[in-house]
């Protein structure tokens, strides 16, 4: 009986920080919810059913696209404002790079030290053959604030709109692919060539390339898989 006062104080007390969590999101929920109705009905937009982010590594942006009933539309661009790293893959923990490939948003943390964030399923099955076998890293996030080593970092207010967005939409299954350029870009083509690579670095960017073509030549995800070597294989191709 003596424990019963302590139980209860534990339960009020769980409750309370379970109540703070959950009305943070709530909170930025119903302050950006009516800046994203009005840019929904100027894009034509009545319902969400997915959402599908590109990050562009060089260009330091980021595309959320939104589906509506069948239909993908180019929410907003917004500039990437923290970027750590090079061109190429994540290698090892702490070596500061945002990881290149395809991933999927697997957290959603509204108690992140940079405000909001969005955690990716880094590393991958192919991160795993290509990155350090030990330690490959970890914790890659899209979140708010303009720090990062080795995340996607937007700053606040865009974070808050992403988070909103994604916290709306009907699938929750949200892929992010994450590329070192725009490859229908030729001077950034000719960047990234002069980055010394290995075969094993420029197979991946050519399966990046893939990836960032299937979509602006049917406007749809592609489905992809990763073979037993690590590798992406884009349907269609």
């Amino acid at each position: 009986m003596r424990l019963k006062p302590f139980l209860i104080f534990i339960f009020i007390l769980f409750n309370s920080y379970v109540f703070s969590q959950s009305s943070k999101s709530q909170m930025v929920i119903n302050s950006n919810k009516s800046s994203v109705q009005q840019r929904m009905n100027h894009l034509g937009i009545n319902e969400l059913s997915s959402i599908y982010i590109r990050v562009f590594k060089l260009e330091k942006q980021m595309e959320l696209w939104v589906k509506s009933q069948n239909e993908w539309y180019l929410y907003r661009t917004y500039d990437v404002c923290g970027n750590s790293g090079y061109l190429g893959r994540k290698w090892i923990t702490n070596d500061y790079q945002i990881p290149e490939g395809v991933y999927k948003i697997i957290q959603f943390n509204e108690n992140s030290q940079y405000h909001l964030s969005l955690k990716l399923n880094y590393p991958n099955k192919a991160d795993y053959f290509f990155s350090d076998s030990t330690k490959p890293g970890d914790e890659i996030f899209i979140h708010g604030g303009c720090a990062s080593i080795g995340c996607v970092a937007i700053n606040d207010k865009p974070i808050e709109e992403v988070w909103t967005l994604v916290n709306l939409v009907k699938d929750r299954n949200i892929p992010v692919h994450i590329f070192s350029i725009r490859f229908n870009d030729q001077r950034n083509l000719n960047r990234l060539n002069t980055f010394s690579y290995t075969k094993q670095d420029t197979d991946f960017q050519e399966q990046m390339k893939k990836v960032f073509f299937f979509w602006e030549w049917n406007r749809r995800v592609p489905e992809i898989t990763i073979d037993k070597k690590g590798n992406y294989i884009i349907e269609g191709f």
